[in-house]
């Protein structure tokens, strides 16, 4: 009961000492933050250094913005690159924030999660026995990712039931494209625009037109997006002279992309899947298509 005075007292103290000062400029954010960051780090049990708490800043601007916004640390951007680029260490699943915990939109064929039996559709709900309820998917992610051979422990929600998951991290390699041709159409699925998919997609379609085929179900559901110039690239060999999507920036001081469709390609009848899970990139090519 003393040490909850204790903290009711502080939380009155900080309100006392900072509500007079909320309405700022901005040229005087900079010396606001630093008081705020002095005082938690002096006052807050656990600690905070200076790189703590702006990276908890950025994240918290960032996320105010809406769903998509996201700010990555250093870390996390190295992650995000070696995602991308087809190859990363980690379980082999992609994530996305929802109210009960971490939501599995992806679990990548053949990755050690795969292997485990993880599903599209599990919660999880800690990392090695830590919550990650409330905690965004980029944080949750960090915690997953580590050296290949290393253990996880994943704490899951399946419906009404709880599984607890080790999983041993191992490098997973993305292939990002699979593809079939069945009583002449042909089914091509692409999982998320990392690099290179373009490239991949360019020769998918030189074995469509060799044998001559003019149907093509394009499957985008449950992919997060990625490179958008990937997605272009897919979008010019399906669609016909034009524009395929331009990128019109707020900032004057940024000069807007307009992305066009130099080629003549045959008629093709394009059918195109998406669901909820089908988001950036993907979105923009389904638009395009559509």
């Amino acid at each position: 009961m003393k040490k909850l005075k204790h903290i009711v007292s502080l939380t009155l103290v900080v309100l006392l000492l900072f509500s007079g000062t909320l309405h700022v400029s901005a040229s005087e954010y900079g010396d606001y933050f630093d008081t705020m960051l002095r005082f938690v780090s002096d006052m807050y049990y656990k600690g905070l250094t200076d790189e703590e708490g702006l990276k908890a800043a950025l994240k918290g601007l960032f996320s105010s913005l809406d769903k998509y916004s996201v700010f990555y640390d250093r870390e996390e951007t190295k992650a995000l690159n070696s995602s991308l680029n087809g190859n990363f260490v980690g379980v082999g699943i992609a994530l996305e924030k929802v109210e009960t915990g971490i939501k599995i939109t992806k679990v990548y064929q053949d990755s050690p999660a795969d292997k485990a039996g993880v599903l599209e559709g599990d919660i999880i709900t800690a990392v090695d026995d830590v919550s990650v309820v409330g905690k965004d998917a980029e944080t949750a992610a960090a915690a997953i990712r580590g050296n290949a051979g290393e253990p996880v422990k994943l704490t899951i929600k399946r419906g009404d039931t709880i599984k607890q998951f080790n999983i041993v991290r191992a490098t997973v390699t993305v292939s990002s494209i699979h593809y079939r041709i069945e009583d002449n159409v042909a089914y091509i699925r692409i999982d998320s625009f990392t690099s290179g998919v373009g490239v991949q997609f360019a020769r998918v379609m030189d074995t469509v037109d060799k044998h001559n085929i003019r149907k093509i179900l394009l499957d985008l559901r449950n992919n997060p997006g990625g490179y958008v110039d990937e997605a272009v690239s897919v979008a010019r060999r399906l669609m016909p002279q034009g524009i395929i999507t331009t990128l019109d920036y707020k900032s004057e001081e940024i000069v807007d992309r307009v992305y066009t469709n130099p080629l003549k390609n045959p008629e093709y009848i394009v059918g195109v899947l998406v669901n909820e899970g089908s988001a950036s990139a993907s979105e923009i090519l389904a638009g395009a298509l559509e």
